[in-house]
């Protein structure tokens, strides 16, 4: 991966300072401590992979009292990547104790009050400074993650309106269609005497209508066979709905979404891992329970790229429903992703035919 320039520039001018100032106060105490000062200043180069082992290094030479620059341009990078809300305090508390004690190689030292003040002072400064450039700098950035964390949200958002609405303007056309034309060609049809052309392509044309209306509807149940077929032999689809007409067309995309989605999710984080979709009636036989259980991994997992919303958009879109949707991660170390849905939806009363007792092993 390459490093972009601004990032090159700024790490060399970061160099560049620590040694200009080790040699600048080259001749200010014993020969030991010019060497300390290039070791600090040369360190500087790790110090965004190794920012705590960088800081360490540069503490010798603070207490010098006189090399500032390396333990400052360290103890940022340290604040501005924190493990901890508390860490990058601690090291601020170390670089002001390391600033402020009287180390014996400094030679005779004051303690009238106001040298002791003005000390104190000056340490509190180099370790506040960088201490709150870096956490205004971690906090920059994680501002700016959110924006656009929200700003991904909100297209999602968008994205899925859209797909309502088509899904929704399908619907009505196919329904328009099967009502209006198919009556009509029935009629035709119904008219003509066996072995009429009229007649014959009157059926023709109710069948080629149907394949039209078909694909006119967005998937459902009877598409979900299909889908899981394309997973591989390690996905097993087994559908249980002894009554087809509570399962409304609503319900049936949302189970397709649910059920597209963690298969997809299975390939990419446990490719091989055997899948299972369950679908069946809940206790009360007015939801309709949709489980999908991936194992454990069998092989190494795809880097593909994730913007980690598909299951917040399916809970979204469960939720709608007033339904609700469950995933975490099981004790085998596979996945399961649980949809619980009401079927109780109608849609200007046209609920499509479901598929029953359906198993695929």
């Amino acid at each position: 991966m390459n490093t972009p320039p601004r990032r090159l520039l700024t790490d060399a001018s970061v160099i560049g300072l620590g040694l200009l100032e080790a040699v600048a106060t080259r001749d200010w105490g014993p020969g030991w401590m010019f060497a300390v000062a290039l070791l600090a200043a040369t360190a500087l180069v790790l110090r965004r992979r190794f920012p705590r082992t960088v800081l360490v290094l540069s503490l010798p030479g603070l207490a010098t009292s006189y090399i500032w620059l390396p333990t400052i341009f360290a103890l940022y990078t340290v604040a501005a990547t924190p493990r901890h809300r508390a860490e990058p305090w601690a090291w601020a508390a170390v670089v002001c104790g390391v600033g402020f004690y009287p180390w014996p190689h400094l030679g005779p030292l004051s303690w009238a009050w106001e040298d002791v003040t003005l000390a104190f002072l000056l340490a509190a400064m180099l370790a506040l400074a960088p201490l709150g450039l870096g956490l205004l700098s971690a906090s920059r950035r994680e501002l700016a993650a959110k924006a656009a964390e929200l700003a991904l949200s909100r297209e999602r958002e968008r994205a899925l309106a859209a797909e309502r609405a088509t899904t929704a303007e399908r619907a009505r056309i196919a329904r328009e269609m099967h009502d209006s034309v198919a009556h009509h060609l029935s009629l035709i049809a119904l008219k003509g005497t066996t072995g009429d052309p009229a007649r014959q392509h009157a059926e023709d044309a109710l069948t080629e209508l149907r394949r039209t209306v078909s694909a006119l509807r967005a998937p459902g149940l009877s598409a979900l066979p299909a889908l899981v077929k394309t997973a591989g032999p390690q996905a097993h689809l087994h559908m249980d709905l002894p009554d087809a007409g509570q399962c409304p067309l609503p319900v049936q995309q949302t189970v397709y979404r649910v059920v597209q989605e963690a298969l997809t999710n299975a390939r990419k984080h446990a490719p091989g891992g055997q899948v299972r979709i369950t679908l069946a009636p809940g206790p009360d036989t007015e939801t309709l329970h949709t489980t999908v259980h991936s194992g454990p991994p069998t092989a190494p997992a795809t880097a593909l790229p994730s913007g980690g919303h598909g299951l917040n958009g399916l809970r979204e879109r469960v939720t709608e429903l007033g339904g609700a949707l469950h995933s975490g991660p099981e004790p085998d170390g596979g996945f399961r992703v649980r949809a619980v849905l009401p079927l109780s939806i109608t849609v200007d009363g046209y609920r499509p035919s479901v598929q029953r007792g359906y198993v695929s092993d």
